[in-house]
């Protein structure tokens, strides 16, 4: 069986030469148009009030206001001199400004502006500003259902955009085409675009026909952002180690439902799984091999959870529990504090961090841990319930690339004796497939 994994390895090391991708990438992707602009709503300036010293109020022609700070108004300046044209990046520098700067004349200009001009003060000097309605419309208060004020533009400054997200469980993203072919992708802008809305609706997609070779998994990496590197270099090797102080992915025994490097100060935001080796349906049989992969919503769990128990939901999002892993190879200890479901102020669920083998006890009052406990048992057994999770054989070429703080992945127990499966790993980070998407969105 060794002599057999030996050859198996040299023979995945064997690679054809390439052109550095991330030079392939930069020119498959294009140039963004920054000047492109968004087309006018219809959104009127009716009336602006100086409603006191420090504050402007906003009417539109639709009956809303909006009340800004004149600090506020000032600081957020769009001409060239306070942001650059080409970066976006800011200019002005908000503590060289008066904090209680007042408008010496404000007025509406052509009904879709509000022109606002600033005394000097200090090295600033005097200045315009020019706001149109649209923009400053994008800044009106909504109030959600339970209750909280969210001010939510959709300016590119402030707000990701992004595809309605899709919660799943086992039948629907079965149900699901979630894949998309290697040389399309490598190929197609529009296929890239693609598996980027598939990973950002369903947190998840399957890349099939990808080439056996150790090398992949970064090429492919490479096509969406660059390679965030780990405690196990660029990529890491799940392989079977005879070693005592392997890792248990690196054994046949089963691996629960968890997230990667929970232990981490920020655990990664994607990862990719490609299959190298797995079990032969000619030879052992896929009911019988053991090895499945298998994926779970994250996100879906813990709107379960919120539904259905909402004291628990949020024990788990104030909670900070450690997460701990001892790096034997390495000599050394990794640490951080995570709840297990993370929200923004809107509510919306961002993160699930989410590991047996690295959750440590936390460290709370007694009479909160047992609550705590509760929660977190309940949760977990809504991730083990099979009607949750995803169940696949992932066969030699293919490749999963998945939201690391999302979805949960795991593996059934195989034995190593019998069976070899080696997939090899590596992570590029979220906010970089998010940026791809909206770059694609508008260009291609």
């Amino acid at each position: 069986m060794q002599r057999f994994v030996s050859q198996i390895i040299r023979r995945l090391k064997t690679t054809s030469p390439t052109l550095p991708f991330y030079q392939a990438h930069i020119l498959s992707i294009g140039v963004s148009n920054k000047n492109v602009r968004p087309k006018s709503t219809g959104v009127k300036i009716t009336e602006v009030l100086h409603i006191h010293d420090s504050q402007l109020r906003v009417v539109f022609n639709d009956n809303s206001s909006c009340d800004f700070s004149n600090i506020w108004l000032r600081d957020s300046c769009l001409c060239s001199k306070c942001v650059h044209p080409e970066t976006r990046q800011k200019l002005v520098d908000v503590t060289s400004l008066d904090i209680n700067i007042q408008p010496s004349k404000f007025y509406i200009k052509g009904a879709d502006k509000l022109e606002i001009e600033w005394p000097s003060f200090g090295k600033e000097k005097k200045h315009t500003s020019v706001f149109s309605a649209d923009w400053l419309r994008e800044f009106l208060p909504v109030t959600t259902s339970d209750g909280h004020v969210l001010i939510q533009p959709r300016n590119n400054m402030y707000t990701r955009k992004r595809p309605q997200r899709i919660l799943w469980n086992k039948n629907p993203i079965e149900e699901t085409k979630v894949s998309v072919e290697y040389s399309d992708l490598m190929e197609s802008k529009s296929v890239l675009k693609q598996t980027t809305e598939l990973l950002l609706t369903y947190g998840i997609a399957l890349i099939r026909g990808v080439p056996i070779k150790v090398s992949q998994t970064v090429e492919v990496g490479k096509r969406f952002a660059y390679i965030r590197e780990s405690g196990h270099g660029v990529t890491s090797d799940i392989i079977q180690n005879p070693d005592p102080n392997a890792h248990l992915e690196s054994t046949g025994r089963k691996l629960t439902p968890h997230t990667d490097l929970t232990y981490r100060e920020r655990s990664p935001g994607a990862l990719l799984l490609h299959c190298l080796h797995s079990a032969d349906p000619n030879i052992v049989g896929h009911d019988k091999a053991g090895g499945k992969s298998l994926f779970i919503d994250g996100y879906a769990i813990a709107e379960w959870l919120r539904d259905n128990h909402p004291d628990h939901f949020n024990i788990l999002c104030s909670t900070p529990v450690p997460f701990s892993l001892f790096d034997a190879e390495r000599d050394r200890w990794y640490r951080a504090e995570w709840p297990i479901i993370t929200t923004n102020k809107a509510g919306e669920i961002q993160e699930i961090h989410y590991s047996s083998i690295s959750f440590r006890a936390p460290l709370l009052p007694v009479e909160e841990t047992k609550p705590f406990y509760l929660a977190y048992q309940t949760f977990s057994s809504k991730i083990t319930d099979p009607s949750m999770s995803w169940t696949l054989y992932l066969n030699p070429g293919d490749l999963a690339i998945f939201h690391n703080r999302r979805i949960l992945h795991g593996r059934e127990s195989f034995d190593p004796n019998k069976v070899f499966r080696f997939l090899q790993g590596c992570y590029v980070d979220w906010d970089e497939l998010e940026a791809l998407y909206e770059h694609l969105h508008v260009n291609v």
